[in-house]
C-alpha cells in the first residue's frame, strides 16, 4: 500500500471516528432529555462511552500506521484486524437481538469465543515479535499496536457484557 492509499484510508476511519463522537454526543444528550428510558440509562451511557472507545483506539491504531510509516503489515496484524471485523459484525447483530428480545445465547458465546481467539493470537504474537530478530524500534512500534488492537476487542467484549447484564436485568 503506497503512502497515498494509506493516508485516504487513515482520512475514511477519521471521518467515521468523527462521525462515532457525534453519534455518542447524541445518545448522551438523549438520555439527558428522556425522563424514561426502555434500558438502564448508565448501561446506555456505558453501551454508547465503550463503542466510542473502541472507533477512538481504532483511529489511533491507523494513526499509528500512518506515523510509524508501516507498509506492510505482518499475517498476525491482518488475523487482528479480521477478529475485530468479526466480533464487530457479532456486537451488531447483538444489539439488534436486544432491540427485537431475541435469544442471545449463540451471539453471546461467538463474541467469548472471538475474545478468547484474540487474547490467544495476542500472546502467540508478543512472543513471536519478541523472538524474532527484530531491531528495538520495530518491537516498540508493532508492541503499541497489537496492544490497541486487543483493547479494541476488549472493549467490544465489554459492550457485550453490558447488553448480557441488560437481559439477567429483564429476565
Amino acid at each position: 500500500m503506497g503512502r497515498d492509499e494509506i493516508h485516504a484510508s487513515v482520512y475514511k476511519i477519521k471521518e467515521l471516528e468523527l462521525k462515532g463522537d457525534s453519534v455518542e454526543r447524541f445518545i448522551i444528550f438523549q438520555l439527558n432529555e428522556t425522563f424514561i428510558t426502555p434500558l438502564d440509562r448508565e448501561d446506555i451511557h456505558s453501551i454508547a462511552s465503550n463503542i466510542d472507545k473502541s472507533l477512538d483506539i481504532l483511529n489511533d491504531v491507523t494513526q499509528k500506521i500512518e506515523i510509524y510509516k508501516i507498509r506492510k503489515v505482518p499475517d498476525n496484524f491482518v488475523a487482528f484486524a479480521n477478529i475485530i471485523v468479526d466480533i464487530s459484525l457479532e456486537l451488531k447483530m447483538l444489539i439488534n437481538a436486544l432491540k427485537n428480545k431475541k435469544d442471545t445465547s449463540l451471539v453471546l458465546k461467538k463474541i467469548h469465543i472471538l475474545e478468547n481467539e484474540a487474547d490467544h493470537l495476542f500472546h502467540t504474537t508478543m512472543a513471536n515479535l519478541l523472538d524474532q530478530k527484530n531491531d528495538v524500534v520495530n518491537i516498540i512500534k508493532f508492541k503499541d499496536i497489537y496492544e490497541n488492537l486487543e483493547q479494541i476487542i476488549n472493549s467490544v467484549e465489554y459492550v457485550a457484557k453490558v447488553i448480557r447484564g441488560i437481559l439477567v436485568k429483564q429476565g
